[in-house]
């Protein structure tokens, strides 16, 4: 009877935990598989009873330059795992906190999932916030699998604090809706396995971004990929994002000006164009800007016509309307083509030698 009594008790609970965690919450892979390396960490309790992890650079300095990863772990995946993963994950070896300058935190949840309004988090950040000097504005949050989900929620709750979120192998599903409207620009970057059951949730709540203008929001689906997402393998995909955000640069403002003027201020449109030179080349939006600036040669090329056509005969006018068109067209493929046009017209003109009248014997 006792032993009937248990086995009821054991589906019992298993029932409610699936009602309760109706998204996939594996355990997803936290490391690289060469894990065993010296730990480079230190171990900081929390007056909570929770503690946290982490990894100040030796680079480190108090300059303002630095800023701070925040990375939640999946369910029963290991702090150490994490950090490691950070540590050791670079092409090479090599540690992303020290590539990209950050100081990298790892809490440990108080249970084995993240509950929500957890506060540990907030407090290994805010513990590191009044022990370093950072740049504000370079405060990021990551999470995998349940710390994922966490991730969600959390980034849409404290959106002064961290400048974009990265959610791996999960969706925004324990998010605040009103809240997920309202910051409908927050940079939110959903990196995912293509076997994982979660893409589903992650490839709505991506669609569902987008569809309300948010022009931040990226899907990255990795081929060949399960839960067990070996995020380290992205880092450089990830620390272009950060950069390109952290730059403060208005990329998707910009395109869509300079989009809107190409047909009426081609200037202009050109002038905007070159904005992008100096930025961090983000993937999603410097595909953008390639489309632009071949939308932009293409009118160029239209322009270059009608000037050959209009100033046909006329040499001297038609030189320096050329050389006024490659200053204008700098960088661009038609800008060659005015070049290689002006240079045939440079060249000194072959007079025809008079034929000779023909003499009859």
């Amino acid at each position: 009877m006792r032993e009937m009594m248990l086995r009821m008790c054991t589906m019992l609970m298993l029932v409610c935990i699936g009602l309760l965690m109706p998204f996939q919450m594996g355990i997803a892979e936290d490391c690289p598989e060469d894990i065993k390396r010296p730990k480079k960490f230190q171990k900081v309790e929390l007056p909570n009873g929770a503690h946290y992890l982490i990894h100040v650079p030796k680079e480190y300095e108090a300059n303002g330059e630095w800023g701070i990863m925040l990375i939640l772990h999946g369910q029963c995946q290991n702090t150490d795992g994490m950090m490691n993963a950070f540590l050791y994950g670079c092409e090479g070896g090599t540690s992303f906190f020290k590539n990209h300058k950050y100081i990298g935190i790892v809490p440990q949840a108080r249970k084995e999932v993240w509950g929500q309004r957890e506060n540990t988090p907030m407090l290994a950040l805010l513990d590191t916030l009044t022990t370093y000097r950072v740049n504000r504005g370079r405060v990021h949050l990551f999470g995998t699998s349940a710390g994922g989900w966490f991730t969600g929620w959390l980034g849409y709750e404290r959106p002064d604090v961290f400048k974009t979120m990265t959610i791996v192998a999960a969706g925004l599903g324990l998010a605040d809706k009103r809240a997920v409207r309202k910051f409908e620009d927050r940079p939110v970057y959903f990196l995912v396995g293509e076997t994982d059951d979660n893409l589903k949730h992650a490839r709505r709540d991506f669609e569902k971004l987008v569809s309300h203008g948010n022009d931040y929001a990226r899907l990255n689906v990795v081929e060949g990929e399960g839960h067990q997402i070996r995020y380290w393998k992205r880092f450089d995909v990830l620390s272009t994002y950060y950069k390109a955000i952290e730059s403060g640069f208005d990329y998707a403002g910009k395109l869509k000006k300079a989009e809107s003027l190409v047909t009426k201020d081609l200037k202009q449109a050109i002038a905007i164009s070159r904005e992008f030179k100096q930025q961090p080349k983000e993937e999603v939006f410097w595909s953008k800007y390639q489309e632009l600036r071949k939308r932009i040669d293409e009118e160029g090329l239209k322009r270059l016509k009608m000037m050959l056509y209009r100033l046909k005969g006329k040499r001297k006018k038609l030189v320096t309307a050329l050389a006024s068109f490659e200053k204008m067209f700098e960088g661009f493929p038609v800008a060659q083509k005015a070049t290689e046009v002006k240079e045939k017209l440079s060249e000194p003109e072959k007079k025809t030698p008079p034929e000779e009248d023909d003499k009859g014997e």
